[in-house]
């Protein structure tokens, strides 16, 4: 291993170390086609063209990207003006979904889950986020997969992104984080 990857394979484990928190993550499934309007192209990102997340992320997350991307994780982008402004990628089951706050859930086969979305600064407010989603879900849903996607309960705009993209509310699930460790985690209602 380079000493380039030491220093920071030793910065992931020491903010691990460091991680803590109490938070909400809610977790939706895909319920119902919506097609929602956005100017952006939104489109599989071929594993090739990953740098050109570069654009809005840190090389260390082009690189989680490429290496989500060889695991069999397929990247979403909308391009817009020839640039990239937003991407997600899919997991497909079976596997573990990974959420916020270290909350987990297992994926069959039939399922996917979507993860690491990030809008450009400059194309936020676009509808790319719920558009992106909205594709996302068609494209599996055509394969006979259920899709489900997870935020946390405070970020009220990825909330309203993924309502408004046909996702329903399955889970809510509390949890509590000492020292990158998920030591508590409790089921809550769903609201309404």
């Amino acid at each position: 291993m380079s000493v380039s990857g030491l220093v920071r394979l030793a910065r992931s484990r020491v903010c691990r170390l460091v991680e803590f928190g109490v938070g909400t993550v809610v977790i939706y499934r895909h319920t119902r086609i919506v097609d929602v309007p956005c100017e952006a192209r939104i489109e599989v990102a071929p594993t090739e063209a990953l740098g050109e997340a570069l654009q809005m992320d840190s090389p260390a997350q082009v690189e989680m990207l490429r290496k989500r991307a060889s695991r069999g994780d397929i990247v979403y982008r909308a391009c817009l003006g020839g640039r990239m402004m937003h991407r997600g990628c899919l997991q497909p089951g079976p596997g573990i979904a990974r959420c916020e706050h270290r909350v987990a859930f297992p994926l069959r086969r039939g399922e996917a889950y979507i993860h690491s979305c990030r809008t450009h600064a400059d194309g936020r407010g676009r509808g790319m986020y719920p558009a992106t989603l909205s594709r996302m879900a068609q494209d599996w849903k055509a394969r006979g997969s259920d899709v489900y996607v997870a935020t946390v309960e405070s970020n009220l705009a990825s909330m309203r992104g993924i309502e408004k993209a046909g996702y329903s509310m399955t889970r809510r699930v509390r949890s509590l984080v000492l020292f990158g460790i998920g030591v508590w985690q409790r089921e809550l209602g769903v609201p309404g």
